[in-house]
């Protein structure tokens, strides 16, 4: 087989292995994604946010202003409290409504890798890629959680697939590069499809919905069309400023941007009607140009946080990085016909994780979307080691697979051990150190494999163990862990309490407590002067100080306009506005609490804190 034989695209009729190894795909990203989904409660904080905020809009039959705990959540566009609300319509209000979107377009994304990969090196590195992504562990966290970024991962993944869809059948009937140097070149057709699954990521997480894609494709198309002009390399560089210029044109992005505003714009102008412009404020200048410049919440780290996340996210198949780098810098060498495509993969995970560098506020979850493009990557690497098309020692992958066998042994002793110290109650903790050994058995017996040159048996057994792992983890371990999540007992009883009874917390809340007690939790402090900048968007309005909202003035604009902040009080108070109210609190602060309070308050239920050595206390009359 020559070179150029083997990186041809597969024609687009040969669907003999195309269905039986899609088919194959979807069953294990399902089984990883789905089983027991709603087993476990939603984890404090961001999903009790995002289901409780759906779960209020349905009540309150607002679809365009997002309320969480009677206050404006300006954190996150409308499309995944939409798709909530939905599946709330079909199965009721549970974590698996919640994180079904999840689940099922994580799957969507899984079959769209897939199908990148089958167009450009065939159905091989397609299946392969697509066991990967759906194996490791940050793309199946955030496929099992009701957050927006598996939903923001599916569209920017559909976004850069269009790209791919649209042109590779015409530069494979041209025989020149696999991949476009324009936008221009594509269909009309693509480019409304690129349009619209980038105004849908608008309204799923906002401006990088747009941004991201343009700028992963701008970068290929500066890298590619320099090379396609190597006579001109003197002034086509990548940042000269006449090239910059020509590729920018050549993505038409004035087109693509208004396709996306004709989809995003008209929910974003309505919610600014309605929250006086609050929302935009919120969104844009305090979530965007705040995390982008100072660091939130402590979430920060220097330009080694990202390419230590995404070792450990990427985990077991990031233990493959160093001997995939050498072969892909091989194979780029030895002129394989496949340059453009695998430039696109690299600058989408380079562009990225650099951008996310630069800004302030780091979180791992960041950088999950080019998880596509480091799995159809790390395929590429394997499968050309597998057919033995470039030349590499054998000694790099059985030194991959040994960091492998000892990496699950460490998981292994390493949760047994935080198992034994955080959960001793647990009925599973005697085995929690099966995650770890599933993985150091299969990279052990891949070893073995090596041993006898059945290269594409190794990796199968990784394969194996990475997909056990995964499922074990995710659809088991979670499972497990959540027994320990026993406020359910203290939250399901403010349920069932009378509509008049008021509740609140005193010196802490968590997101979870209004989303499962389905009341509005007030806070109150006993120092109420200032409410902790953690808990408030308040520092957003300019002027806008706790200390000059008295509690009566408070109390009327809630009431008036359901998007501004609740009152913030002291018990003292809360007791005596609302003769029939109940307080959540811990331990430590109860008896100060019932101090403070008229007499008759006594504590009425108990429950662990999760993961803390506190109790949570429910003290009412």
């Amino acid at each position: 087989m020559n070179e150029n034989s083997e990186h041809r695209i597969p024609p687009e009729g040969d669907g003999s292995s195309y269905w039986p190894r899609l088919f194959q795909v979807v069953f294990v990203a399902s089984l990883i994604f789905f089983t027991n989904l709603g087993s476990a409660q939603l984890w404090d904080r961001d999903e009790p946010r995002n289901a409780g905020c759906a779960v209020e809009m349905l009540d309150r039959g607002d679809w365009v202003v997002p309320i969480f705990n009677g206050e404006l959540r300006g954190q996150k566009p409308a499309l995944l409290y939409w798709l909530m609300m939905l599946a709330y319509q079909l199965w009721g209000t549970s974590a698996f409504s919640a994180r079904f979107w999840s689940a099922l377009l994580a799957v969507g994304t899984v079959v769209t890798t897939f199908s990148m990969g089958h167009r450009l090196w065939g159905p091989k590195v397609a299946w392969l890629s697509a066991i990967i992504l759906a194996s490791n562990i940050m793309f199946p966290l955030a496929s099992r959680a009701a957050t927006p970024d598996a939903l923001l991962i599916f569209l920017s993944t559909l976004t850069i697939a269009f790209y791919v869809w649209g042109s590779t059948k015409r530069f494979a009937q041209m025989q020149s590069e696999r991949l476009a140097t324009s936008l221009r070149v594509l269909n009309w057709r693509w480019l409304l499809a690129m349009g619209i699954s980038m105004g849908l990521a608008l309204l799923a997480k906002g401006p990088i919905g747009f941004l991201m894609p343009m700028a992963i494709m701008g970068m290929h198309f500066l890298i590619i069309g320099r090379n396609r002009h190597p006579q001109q390399n003197a002034v086509m560089s990548v940042v000269h400023p006449i090239h910059l210029f020509k590729t920018a044109l050549s993505m038409r992005p004035l087109l693509l941007l208004m396709i996306a505003l004709l989809v995003a714009l008209p929910w974003y102008v309505m919610v600014s009607l309605k929250t006086e412009g609050e929302f935009l404020n919120i969104f844009f200048l305090k979530e965007h140009l705040g995390r982008s410049t100072t660091m939130f919440e402590h979430h920060g780290g220097g330009f080694w946080f990202y390419p230590l996340a995404i070792l450990f996210g990427f985990f077991p198949w990031s233990l493959f990085w160093l001997p995939v780098a050498i072969i892909l810098y091989r194979r780029q060498a030895i002129g394989l016909r496949d340059r453009s495509a695998v430039s696109l993969m690299l600058c989408w995970v380079g562009v990225q994780v650099g951008i996310f560098s630069l800004l302030q506020t780091k979180l791992p979850s960041y950088v999950t979307p080019c998880y596509p493009a480091l799995s159809i990557l790390t395929a590429v690497g394997l499968e050309t080691w597998i057919q033995q098309r470039v030349n590499l020692s054998d000694r790099w992958i059985k030194a991959a697979m040994m960091t492998g066998v000892v990496s699950g042994l460490v998981i292994a002793a390493g949760m047994a051990i935080a198992a034994y110290h955080y959960a001793p109650k647990l009925t599973w903790l005697p085995l929690s150190g099966i995650f770890g050994v599933v993985i150091a058995v299969s990279f052990a017996i891949g070893y073995w494999q090596l041993r006898g040159e059945k290269n594409r048996e190794a990796i199968f057994s990784c394969v194996l163990g990475a997909v056990c792992f995964s499922w074990l983890l995710f659809g088991w371990g979670t499972v497990g862990l959540s027994e320990l999540q026993n406020n359910r007992r203290i939250l399901d009883h403010i349920a069932e309490m009378p509509p008049d009874v008021a509740v609140a917390s005193y010196e802490c809340l968590e997101p979870s407590w209004p989303f499962y007690s389905r009341r509005t939790i007030y806070e109150t402090f006993g120092d109420a002067e200032a409410r902790p900048a953690t808990q408030t968007h308040a520092e957003t309005k300019a002027g806008t100080n706790a200390k000059t909202k008295t509690k009566a003035k408070a109390k009327t604009n809630s009431k008036t306009k359901a998007w501004q902040l609740k009152p913030v009080t002291s018990p003292e108070a809360f007791a005596q506005q609302n003769k029939t109210c109940v307080f959540i609190t811990t331990d430590d602060l109860a008896a100060d609490l019932i101090q403070r309070l008229p007499e008759g308050f006594e504590v009425r239920r108990t429950a662990d804190y999760f993961l803390t050595d506190k109790t949570l206390v429910l003290i009412g009359r």
